[in-house]
């Protein structure tokens, strides 16, 4: 009796037994131009993927976008392609490209996604853009930030990824919260810049004939340089103002710094779990 039934009992269990439900995916690529003059500013806000550019000798922007959707269901896989649009606004010397629905991923708009659970969607930025195009680019998760060979003036911010950014000239602000700033100057043209990461290393290469004075901050970190004209500056307490429920908060927090030939530029560097690398090019 027992070799007739136990047999039959596996089966019963084996087909109360629950699959688990196979993620659907649907890609994509977007393939996009703008003409547009020299004096052109660029933004791109992303959620999930990464961003990369290079600068090129022409008049176009060239975008190419791989479009990633993953779904739980083939409902949700069909909610995502109805509903997930892009956003390409050129007005005069501005192009902006953003997530436009099922919600807008431009800074202060909103982002609330209702459908956020039945459906992801991944968003990796090829470009090529003229050389002299003004950036400011940011993403959020599962990617990185990395441009080549753009001169213009420069922001690029990332929370989940690294930013990596070559040839640049009129970089103004870096920030990332987990992953390492690199950063590699033909010019050092803007008077102030920032470089801030959470968890990473900053590491920034300047030409030789660099002059200007550096705040630095590092809880857990060195800072390493090979300039050699280099002279320890007096500690700086920095005040800063966080406002909440309508009520003004000011902290304090003191920093370290160092002037590189005869100072001049103003340049902020910090970290909490990571080094400081500021480099001379070779």
């Amino acid at each position: 009796m027992k070799n007739i039934f136990m047999p039959l009992l596996a089966m019963l269990v084996l087909s109360c037994t629950e699959l688990p439900a196979q993620d659907l995916k649907y890609t994509e690529t977007i393939q996009k131009e703008f003409t547009v003059s020299s004096s052109s500013s660029l933004a791109i806000y992303n959620i999930f993927g990464g961003i990369k550019i290079e600068g090129y000798d022409g008049d176009k922007v060239i975008i190419e976008i791989e479009k990633t959707i993953k779904a739980d269901s083939k409902t949700g896989m069909q909610e995502a392609k109805a509903e997930f649009k892009l956003g390409f606004d050129q007005k005069e010397d501005e192009l902006v490209l953003y997530t436009a629905a099922p919600y807008d991923s431009r800074p202060s708009r909103e982002k609330n996604n209702n459908d956020q659970n039945k459906y992801m969607v991944k968003l990796n930025y090829v470009l090529k853009v003229p050389h002299s195009m003004k950036l400011h680019v940011s993403t959020i998760n599962d990617g990185d930030v990395e441009v080549n060979n753009v001169y213009g003036k420069m922001e690029a911010f990332n929370i989940n990824g690294k930013i990596t950014l070559n040839n640049v000239k009129d970089l103004r602000e870096v920030h990332t919260v987990n992953g390492d700033v690199t950063v590699n100057y033909l010019e050092t043209q803007a008077d102030t810049a920032k470089y801030q990461t959470l968890n990473g290393d900053i590491s920034i290469t300047f030409p030789g004939d660099l002059a200007a004075d550096c705040n630095l901050k590092t809880n857990n970190g060195e800072l390493f340089t090979d300039f050699e004209n280099v002279e320890n500056l007096p500690s700086e307490v920095v005040k800063k103002v966080k406002t909440k429920n309508g009520q003004s908060m000011h902290s304090f927090e003191q920093t370290n710094g160092i002037r590189i030939g005869n100072g001049g530029k103003k340049l902020r560097f910090e970290t909490f779990n990571g080094n400081i690398y500021i480099k001379k090019a070779k």
